[in-house]
């Protein structure tokens, strides 16, 4: 195992605590509370910087995709898929179980029509059609590549601008992001930038952190003459799902981790396994911690400092916890009964005609 791997390995387990937390303060309403000292206390850290880390997370991934070579297989993409979708079914018997009959049709909407789940859908459209993207981007002029970077990127700003979360503006979001890091992996820095990388990056993403951390601020100082609904208004749509500022310290962040030599630790490794359980089931969490009305999380945003923080912190472990627990479920019990039918069905011949001619493609 590479030593160098281990940064990356880090890298994902700290932005799967941070994103958890962001929507914890966003779904609980202390965003848009009016007046309260938590509301403040809970920008400074957990705004800027949750964006910079949900977009870290898009830029790591196309990072990876942009260097595979001709390794695709029809399995790895079901594999993946088999895993969200026992993942999205136990969510949903979780959550329906809790709230039956009341919540179908929100899952329904938001999780398939909309192309939430925090971007996997997205995710499995790149897993299946990175091929194609890489073997585009590697063969076409860099000015074409440049243009369509572009172009992505002035949809991408429409779609900031619009505030609009569907699945397909979810997919401009992720194929802009892979042709922007595919063009600076293509292009040759200058040598102040070598000279002064560290330096750069770090400005480059306190700048953007800062910024969209002092607008929140800024919407949410009592007596700053805005009236709550207006001001709130605002403050979603400056936090909206589409945001440049978060690309632009996404991909500072997960250059400054790229370029950090870490040794070889076993339990970060092990950590970093259910990272991606946390990422996706922790809005369950949040779901049980409403119907027990634990604290009465409405009025979070209201507690004293020592109670709200506390809480934060068990609903943290509890996300953790509970990854945990479904991981060795998953693999234990679940992952070999997928694992054969996968298998069968990767022998049939229609399927094994439909991978082979797919292969073929790439390779023209």
């Amino acid at each position: 195992m590479s030593k160098k791997s281990t940064n990356y390995e880090l890298l994902r387990i700290l932005l799967t605590i941070f994103i958890p937390t962001y929507h914890w303060l966003l779904y609980n309403g202390i965003f848009y509370a009016d007046n309260s000292i938590n509301n403040l206390i809970s920008i400074i850290p957990f705004t800027g910087i949750s964006f910079s880390c949900l977009y870290a997370f898009i830029t790591m991934s196309s990072f990876f995709l942009l260097k595979k070579k001709s390794n695709w297989s029809m399995k790895k993409v079901l594999d993946f898929v088999a895993l969200l979708l026992t993942l999205l079914l136990f969510k949903n018997i979780v959550i329906n179980g809790l709230y039956p009959g009341k919540m179908m049709n929100y899952y329904v909407d938001t999780f398939f029509l909309k192309g939430a789940w925090w971007y996997v859908y997205p995710y499995v459209l790149l897993m299946i059609f990175y091929p194609l993207l890489n073997h585009f981007i590697y063969h076409c002029k860099k000015t074409t590549l440049y243009i369509c970077t572009a172009l992505l990127g002035l949809w991408f700003l429409i779609n900031e601008y619009m505030n609009l979360t569907i699945m397909l503006n979810d997919c401009v979001m992720f194929l802009f992001l892979y042709f922007l890091m595919a063009c600076l992996m293509q292009h040759e820095p200058s040598s102040f930038y070598k000279k002064h990388k560290k330096i750069i990056l770090f400005s480059i993403y306190t700048i953007c952190v800062v910024a969209i951390t002092v607008i929140s601020l800024l919407l949410k100082l009592p007596n700053n003459g805005l009236s709550l609904e207006f001001e709130n208004e605002i403050f979603q749509w400056a936090h909206g799902r589409y945001n440049i500022l978060g690309v632009i310290s996404g991909i500072a962040l997960f250059t400054i981790f790229k370029d950090i030599e870490v040794p070889y630790i076993p339990i970060i490794h092990k950590a970093s396994k259910i990272t991606l359980f946390v990422f996706l089931l922790h809005e369950t969490v949040m779901c049980v911690f409403w119907y027990f009305e634990i604290k009465s999380c409405e009025f979070l945003a209201y507690l004293p400092s020592s109670e709200f923080f506390g809480l934060f912190f068990i609903y943290i472990v509890f996300c953790i916890f509970g990854a945990f627990l479904i991981y060795q479920a998953y693999y234990t019990l679940f992952a070999p009964l997928w694992e054969r039918a996968i298998h069968w069905l990767c022998e049939v011949p229609i399927i094994k005609k439909l991978e082979t001619t797919y292969i073929k493609l790439m390779e023209k």
